[in-house]
Parts: structure tokens; sequence; C-alpha cells
């Protein structure tokens, strides 16, 4: 009885189908995400971050935005009035942190943002 040849053209497919969805998560996680937020709304974005893990933040609001990082709900310091920002938080110990983003005016307001995490050093 004469052995059978294994057919493997199905594997090159399996390398471009993991590469292309390697490229599709990068293109995503940098990608900016925008909502009109109603008067005094609230944006809050969270992520599990381990000690010392960064994530790089920006957002800009149409005017003024009170932005403040909570860790478990608390926050870490009162929220600051600003039209953007752009900056980094590192963790200090590994739990929950969220972006909160407050729209300060008496009118919906656009509200762009974009988080990105940091590769750990």
């Amino acid at each position: 009885m004469a052995k059978r040849k294994k057919n493997r053209s199905w594997l090159p497919w399996l390398i471009i189908l993991a590469i292309a969805g390697a490229a599709a998560f990068l293109f995503w996680s940098k990608l900016e995400r925008a909502k009109t937020v109603a008067a005094n709304g609230v944006i809050e974005r969270c992520y599990e971050l381990r000690a010392g893990e960064t994530i790089k933040y920006k957002f800009k609001g149409e005017d003024l935005v009170a932005f403040d990082i909570r860790r478990g709900g608390d926050g870490m310091f009162s929220p600051q009035l600003l039209p953007f920002d752009d900056g980094e938080f590192t963790a200090d110990s590994a739990d929950e942190y969220c972006l909160r983003f407050v729209n300060a005016l008496n009118r919906p307001q656009k509200i762009t943002w974009s988080v990105q995490r940091q590769p750990k050093p």
C-alpha cells in the first residue's frame, strides 16, 4: 500500500490569516474613538493593568472636559478641566484603572480619545 503524501496547501493561508489578524489588532488599538456626550455626561474606559504597566492616552473635546483617572472606582486625583491632553499613566499596583471623561458643559459636545498600551520595558 502506497503512502499518501500529506497535503499542506492550507498552511500558507493560515500564516496569512494570522498576520492579517495581528495587523488588524494593531490598527484597531491605535484608532481614535469619538462620541457626542450629553451635558454633564460621562465616558469611562477601564483597563486591567499590572504593576509597572503603562498606557498612553490622548483626548480632545470641542470645549472643556473634566478628566481624571480612577483606581477601583476611587478617584486618584481631583478632575482637571482641560480642552485636551496627551499623556502617559503607569500603574503603581495591579488593579483596574479607569480613564474618565466628563462633559463639563451644559450642552452636548464631541469628545475624541485614544488609549494605547505601551510595551513593558
